[in-house]
């Protein structure tokens, strides 16, 4: 019965941990945008102008990035 006790405790302490851990993130605040899930794996168009040289950017993509980053 102890035996059955003791690995019972660790299992449920377990379960309760990954309830806690698999809960969805609070939706953001009132002043704050909302998560960009497409900005996690894009490069910030800062990035590429500082490397367009590097990367070879021609200049009607270089007009589009400048002018994408104005509308913004």
């Amino acid at each position: 019965m102890k035996t059955i006790r003791m690995s019972l405790v660790p299992a449920l302490a377990l379960l309760a941990v990954a309830a806690v851990g698999a809960q969805q993130s609070p939706p953001p605040q009132p002043g704050q945008p909302p998560e960009d899930p497409l900005g996690r794996v894009l490069f910030p168009p800062e990035l590429v102008m500082q490397h367009q040289q590097e990367i070879g950017l021609r200049p009607e993509q270089r007009a589009t990035i400048t002018k994408a980053i104005q509308d913004f």
